[in-house]
């Protein structure tokens, strides 16, 4: 085989590999980027929900103590996290 066609089919061959590399990072960036967006939009969805009006801001119920504390802890967490969405 003359020394020519040697380096021919190397460079065949680096052209190959590196166009299978481009074609594996653009499928990885492109997964990545698939789900940075899902979830973008789930916080999204949660920030959303978290902001939605309740009924019992307004109204709230009479509960038993035990009843009264989760509430009371969840509410607070709500709060934070719209607080902590804010900024």
């Amino acid at each position: 085989m003359p020394a020519g066609a040697t380096t021919t089919a190397s460079a065949g061959t680096r052209n190959r590999l590196q166009f299978c590399l481009f074609d594996w990072v653009r499928a990885l960036v492109t997964r990545e980027t698939a789900q940075d967006q899902e979830n973008i939009d789930e916080r999204r969805r949660r920030q959303e929900r978290a902001m939605q009006f309740r009924p019992t801001d307004t109204f709230p119920r009479a509960r038993p103590r035990s009843q009264q504390i989760v509430y009371e802890s969840r509410e607070r967490a709500r709060r934070e996290g719209i607080k902590r969405a804010g900024k």
